[in-house]
This record gives structure tokens, C-alpha cells and sequence, in this order.
């Protein structure tokens, strides 16, 4: 499995310097889709870890020698637990890791909407999707000890 091998994939800061890419896992089982997600995260210079269900994602978690920046799940997966489970139990694994939860079918106000993870509906934008990753990414590098919380209010409009 690519997961043992370290992230040498690297990107251009705004000073020109460089430094590892950052690494984004994502969770997703429609094969169009998670083709889309990789191909977008990819283009911008993100590294990107993927998997087609949650156990897979958890694997990955568990294995996975360096930081992963971003868990990027659909709602909706068929295999063990949605997307709302696989994030607990990330962050119960990896608490500095950022979450960000999609759904077609999903509405925030079921169980997404008070929780500690930001939601982007689809359908989605790439552009759309780089700016809610840049987002998490910002937050998470201006705060030192970064940990998600509930009571924080994210506007990815």
C-alpha cells in the first residue's frame, strides 16, 4: 500500500520557498467523483491519500507515517459508517486533522450542522472546493494548537 511511502511531493509558498505539500484524505465510494476530487486536489499541489470507504480511511489513518492536513468525506458511503461516523472516529485517531463532509443528499441539520466539521453540498465547483480546503488550511495554520471545536462558525460562502 502507498501509504508507507513519505510525502516528497512538494509545492511553492507565497515566498517562493518551498515545503512538503500538504496531505488530504479522501473518503469517497462513487468512483466519478473521487476521480474529480483527486484530479482538483492534485492540480493545486495537494498530496492526496485516498480511500473508498471508511474502513479504508481509518486503515490509512492508522498507517499513514506523516500529518494528514484534511479528511475529506462524503455523507452518504455504503460500506460500515457514513461520513459523520468516519469523522469521530478520525478525529478520536487524529484530533489535528481538519474535516470537511460533502453530500448531495445530506442537509447540515441532520447531525452535520452543530458538529465539529465543516459541510460543503454538492454538487460543487472545483474552485468551490479549493476555497472551503483553503479555508481549513488557513485556520489550521494561523492556530497553533489547532483542534477542531463545535462552538466555531465557518462560512464557506
Amino acid at each position: 500500500m502507498a501509504v508507507e511511502k513519505q510525502v516528497m511531493m512538494r509545492r511553492m509558498n507565497s515566498e517562493s520557498q518551498m515545503e512538503l505539500a500538504p496531505v488530504i484524505l479522501v473518503a469517497e465510494d462513487e468512483e466519478t467523483v473521487l476521480s474529480f476530487l483527486c484530479r482538483v486536489l492534485e492540480a493545486d499541489g495537494y498530496y492526496v491519500l485516498t480511500a473508498r470507504n471508511s474502513v479504508e480511511a481509518l486503515q490509512i489513518g492508522a498507517a499513514f507515517k506523516g500529518a494528514i492536513d484534511v479528511l475529506l468525506s462524503d455523507v452518504c458511503m455504503r460500506v460500515f459508517q457514513n461520513g459523520l461516523e468516519l469523522a469521530r472516529c478520525f478525529n478520536l485517531l487524529r484530533p489535528e486533522t481538519a474535516v470537511l463532509l460533502t453530500s448531495g443528499s445530506a442537509l447540515p441539520g441532520n447531525g452535520i450542522k452543530n458538529a465539529e466539521w465543516e459541510f460543503l453540498p454538492k454538487p460543487f465547483s472545483a474552485p468551490r472546493l479549493l476555497s472551503a480546503i483553503d479555508a481549513l488550511m488557513a485556520r489550521k495554520q494561523n492556530s497553533r494548537d489547532w483542534v477542531p471545536k463545535s462552538s466555531r462558525e465557518i462560512h464557506l460562502a
